[in-house]
């Protein structure tokens, strides 16, 4: 499998930690994404399963194409 790097470049009227604490969490992130997602694997460590060494796979529009981000 290739890897590329995907940046997305937007400004919210947010303080900086609750946009991290929304997009962040894999639950909350349809609110912001309207297509497909889901949590694949739990972070590595510590309480938040959303926190280091979790994996997020998103499903673009586009047929085929996917993304899992890692935090």
């Amino acid at each position: 499998m290739s890897s590329f790097k995907l940046c997305l470049d937007r400004v919210y009227p947010v303080p900086r930690e609750n946009a991290f604490a929304l997009f962040s969490d894999h639950a909350r992130f349809g609110s912001l994404w309207s297509g497909q997602f889901q949590r694949i694997r739990d972070a590595s460590r510590g309480d938040d399963p959303n926190g280091f060494g979790s994996i997020r796979e998103i499903v673009l529009p586009i047929p085929g194409l996917r993304i899992e981000e890692t935090v």
